[in-house]
C-alpha cells in the first residue's frame, strides 16, 4: 500500500528527515537529506513584485503561516522581515535554508542606496512601535506590504526633495 511520508526539518542538525517518526527509521537511524530539492524550483525562478531601479535591493519577506493567521484572524498586519542585499536570489537561498518556516518575498525595492532605504523603513516602523523582537533574528516588524510600499513612496519623495534642495 501507499505509505505517507512527511519531511521534517531538524533545526539542530540543519538537515531534513523523513517518515512520520523523525528519530528512527528501520534500522534505528534517521534518513537525512542535506538540502530539500524540488524539481524546477530555484531561487532565480521565484517571481516577486519589484519596484524602482538600481543595483542594490531592499526586500520584504514574511512567513507563510504568519500571513495565513492574519487572514484567518481578519488582521491587517503580520510579521515581515525588511532587509537589504545586493543579490536577491542568493539571499532567498540563504534564508530558506536557515529554518523550517517557509518564507515568501512580498516585495523587492531596487535602488542605489539600500542602506538609506532600509534605515528609513526601519526607523519609520520603529517610530510606530511596530518592531517585533524574535530571539536570534533581526529586522522583523508587525506591518503589511501596503504600509511598506507607502514608506517606499515616502522615501522616494524625501530622497528626491533632499537632492533638489541640496
Amino acid at each position: 500500500m501507499l505509505e505517507k511520508k512527511i519531511l521534517i526539518y531538524d533545526s539542530h542538525t540543519g538537515l531534513w528527515c523523513d517518515n512520520l517518526n523523525p528519530n528512527f527509521e528501520g534500522d534505528g537511524h534517521k534518513t537525512k537529506y542535506p538540502k530539500l530539492k524540488i524539481k524546477g524550483f530555484e531561487p532565480k525562478n521565484i517571481l516577486y513584485p519589484s519596484y524602482g531601479f538600481g543595483n542594490e535591493y531592499v526586500y520584504v519577506m514574511y512567513e507563510t503561516e504568519s500571513r495565513v493567521e492574519a487572514i484567518l484572524g481578519d488582521r491587517r498586519n503580520w510579521l515581515l522581515k525588511v532587509g537589504r542585499t545586493n543579490n536577491v536570489e542568493r539571499r532567498v537561498s540563504e534564508i530558506s535554508q536557515s529554518g523550517p518556516n517557509s518564507l515568501v518575498i512580498g516585495a523587492v525595492y531596487q535602488c542605489n542606496d539600500s542602506r538609506a532605504l532600509e534605515l528609513y523603513i526601519h526607523k519609520r516602523l520603529i517610530s510606530e512601535i511596530k518592531k517585533y523582537e524574535i530571539p536570534g533574528r533581526k529586522e522583523w516588524f508587525i506591518s503589511n506590504l501596503d504600509e511598506v510600499h507607502s514608506l517606499w513612496e515616502d522615501f522616494k519623495a524625501d530622497y528626491l526633495f533632499s537632492k533638489v534642495t541640496n
